[in-house]
Order: C-alpha cells, then sequence, then structure tokens
C-alpha cells in the first residue's frame, strides 16, 4: 500500500465547512427558483466535499457523498438542457417534482458551461456510481461546447471527447492518444502543461491501456496537479481542488469497480469513496 500524505493543511477547517455547507444547502433549496443555482449548486457541493476530506467521520463521510451526488445529478441535469436547448422540461431533482420549467437556452452560447464542467461532472458519477447522471452526461453532444464562449482551453475539449469514447467503449487508437499530448506539449498554459497532461496520462495508462500497477500514475498526476499549485497560484492558498482531485478519485473508483485494486492511502482521494 503507497501512503501519500498531503502537503499542506487547512487552518479554520471548521468555518470553511460550515459556510461551504450553508451555501450548498441554502443552492439546494432554491434550485427551483432559477437555473442558474443548478450551476452553483455543483460547484458548492463539490467545494463542501474537498473540505469534509480533512474532517473524516462516518458523518462527515456520508454528507460528502450526497455532495457529489448532487454535484453529478446538478450537471448532469444541465447537460440535458444544453443537448436540446429549445426543450422545456418540468424540474426534477433529488427526487422532488417541482413546479418549474428550464430550457438550456444560453447554457452554451454564453459560455456557462464548458469541457471542463463536463468532466468534473463525469468524474463525481463515477465516484458515486451515479449511473443515471453518467448516461446522461455521456450522450451529451460535446461538439455544441465548440460553440461556447466559456474560456476554456482546446485541449480539454479533446480531452473530454477522448473520456467520451473511453466510457462508451468506443475504439482509441493510438496516434489520437499522441496527437492529443503533441497539443498539450505545444501549449505553454500552465493549467494544461501541468492538469490536463495528468488527465491524459491517467486516463491513457488506467483506463485505455488498463496497466495493472497504478502506484506511479496516480502520484505523477498528484506531483502534476501540486507542481502547478507550488509554481502558478498562491503557495498558502490551494483551490480545494487539490485537496481532492476528483478527477483522480473518480477514476480510482472507476478502476477499483473494474476489478483492479488501487493500493494507496491518501486523503488526496479518501479510501470510503474507492471501496464503496
Amino acid at each position: 500500500m503507497l501512503n501519500i500524505e498531503r502537503p499542506t493543511t487547512i487552518s479554520e477547517i471548521d468555518e470553511k465547512i460550515n459556510t461551504s455547507r450553508k451555501k450548498y444547502q441554502d443552492t439546494l433549496n432554491f434550485v427551483h427558483v432559477q437555473r442558474d443555482n443548478l450551476m452553483w449548486l455543483a460547484n458548492h457541493a463539490l467545494t463542501l466535499a474537498q473540505y469534509l476530506s480533512y474532517e473524516q467521520s462516518p458523518e462527515h463521510n456520508a454528507e460528502a457523498k450526497q455532495a457529489i451526488a448532487h454535484c453529478a445529478q446538478a450537471y448532469a441535469l444541465l447537460f440535458s438542457l444544453a443537448n436540446d436547448p429549445e426543450r422545456v422540461v418540468e424540474l426534477e431533482f433529488n427526487g422532488e417534482q417541482h413546479d418549474t420549467q428550464y430550457n438550456g437556452v444560453g447554457l452554451v452560447d454564453q459560455g456557462r458551461i464548458n469541457a471542463q464542467n463536463w468532466q468534473e461532472a463525469v468524474f463525481c458519477a463515477l465516484t458515486v456510481r451515479d449511473h443515471d447522471a453518467l448516461s446522461s452526461l455521456l450522450a451529451f453532444d460535446l461538439s455544441h461546447l465548440r460553440e461556447s464562449r466559456a474560456v476554456c482551453p482546446e485541449v480539454e475539449l479533446m480531452l473530454a471527447e477522448l473520456l467520451q469514447k473511453v466510457l462508451l467503449d468506443k475504439e482509441v487508437s493510438q496516434p489520437e492518444i499522441i496527437a492529443l499530448s503533441q497539443q498539450i506539449a505545444a501549449d505553454t498554459n500552465p493549467l494544461v502543461q501541468h492538469c490536463t497532461n495528468a488527465k491524459l496520462s491517467l486516463i491513457n495508462n488506467a483506463l485505455i491501456s488498463k496497466a495493472t500497477d497504478l502506484d506511479e500514475t496516480f502520484l505523477g498526476a498528484l506531483n502534476h496537479y501540486w507542481q502547478y499549485q507550488g509554481q502558478h497560484l498562491y503557495a498558502d492558498h490551494a483551490h480545494t481542488n487539490f485537496y481532492m482531485p476528483i478527477e483522480l478519485l473518480g477514476t480510482a473508483c472507476l478502476v477499483q469497480d473494474q476489478g483492479r485494486s488501487v493500493d494507496i492511502d491518501t486523503d488526496f482521494m479518501p479510501r470510503f469513496y474507492i471501496v464503496s
């Protein structure tokens, strides 16, 4: 078992958890008021789960899982609306029917959603094994996102397209992987050089090549994430995704479900998700 310690702690963690919890609960209670609350809910839910990874307990773990489930459901609904923007649907969320109608007009062309959101949603669905949300997300036509105003590197959209093919069990050729790798290498954006590169390595080794020993793959991905954090973000304040990268966690859960063990013990990827 490979043990990896997180290189930082969070000051005033209880206050941050309580603040995130309030934002999460407020948006959950008001998803029927306006469509954008679904986006805020997804953001606040994942942030809460990532903070809760610092205070693990049976109660917190259950709350974190529920929050990630809500993140996946909210994004799945948004991308479903965006797939057919003019279609009007009655809002049903978290098992509750609301007397509210939403459509997807403006979600893509106004840049409300992007390829990174889609990836985040997919990895959340994989983490909590929400097969309905995952199926809905995989049915989304990613070509729509080329019309988005959202600032998102082209290679992130290419990576989303690759991930979609892999999860739909479509054949991925080695030239496709090489081409994407070359695109990443040519991109000077530090986020691409570190985080997008880490995700490609993870998808290639864990999901395409299906390597059996993934310790070094996950360790390399974590190193890339923290190099980006240390070199290009505030050294004393990491974004919550660097405390618990959902891309790594979702991949680890899928690998585990495929019958390949993930022998890593780290709060970066809490094991209660993986062996659930």
